[in-house]
């Protein structure tokens, strides 16, 4: 395991978002948890897994203000996490992340609006400045398939989301709402189970399955009407 800082612990940037910070954690409990390891037939002393300090990283880094003060800390320290590491192109960097971002935060207005076309091209564009976000490639999956403009480029981006942070429950939620609405039944049960694997509480998820356990037919849509 990683040693050092916080933020080296649970494998975040120093600009980690809350989000971000909890999927860490999550995906690192789901590991090392001492029930789990155990379960796993790893070495019972647990020499190299020490929990309660991944849960103490946790506990700092979700709070914002024990955060910030946490790396006010460590740059007073010089002790900078890898991640942010200085190097020639470090500001060029953050521009790309920054308007990464803000075409996702328009790309999410548009999507709230229902303007689909239009957050697709604004998620593409998130996608090309950061390529390595999968809440960009998850939202643009959606945006595509509500746009009717294909399920398999809006499959191929929920995927790519899930390759990247396969402990994220919303992104296996996500896929799994691009299958129902293709009516890719078995697919979409899947999705919808692997979310709560990760999230018992998901709320897409528990809805999707609800819908495909008890979704009338349109038959009986049709004579409810009548």
């Amino acid at each position: 395991m990683v040693r050092g800082n916080y933020f080296d612990l649970l494998g975040l940037s120093m600009d980690a978002t809350d989000d971000q910070i909890q999927d860490a954690y999550h995906c690192m409990a789901r590991k090392y948890h001492p029930d789990i390891y155990l379960a796993s037939g790893n070495d019972t002393s647990l020499k190299d897994v020490d929990f309660v300090e991944i849960t103490r990283a946790y506990n700092t880094l979700k709070d914002r203000a024990k955060r910030d003060a946490y790396r006010e800390f460590l740059r007073k320290r010089g002790n900078t996490p890898r991640s942010e590491e200085q190097g020639p192109d470090q500001r060029a960097e953050h521009t790309r992340l920054e308007m990464a971002r803000n075409a996702y935060q328009r790309g999410m207005a548009e999507m709230r609006q229902k303007r689909f076309q239009s957050a697709k091209e604004l998620f593409q564009t998130a996608v090309h400045h950061d390529p390595i976000e999968p809440e960009y490639y998850t939202m643009l999956g959606l945006a595509i398939i509500e746009a009717g403009m294909g399920f398999s480029m809006a499959e191929m981006n929920c995927e790519k989301a899930i390759s990247l942070s396969p402990c994220k429950a919303q992104l296996h939620a996500n896929l799994g709402k691009i299958y129902l609405k293709s009516n890719i039944k078995s697919q979409a049960r899947k999705k919808f189970n692997d979310a709560l694997h990760w999230d018992p509480n998901n709320r897409d998820a528990r809805e999707g399955l609800s819908v495909l356990e008890h979704k009338p037919s349109f038959w009986q849509k049709f004579t409810r009407k009548k």
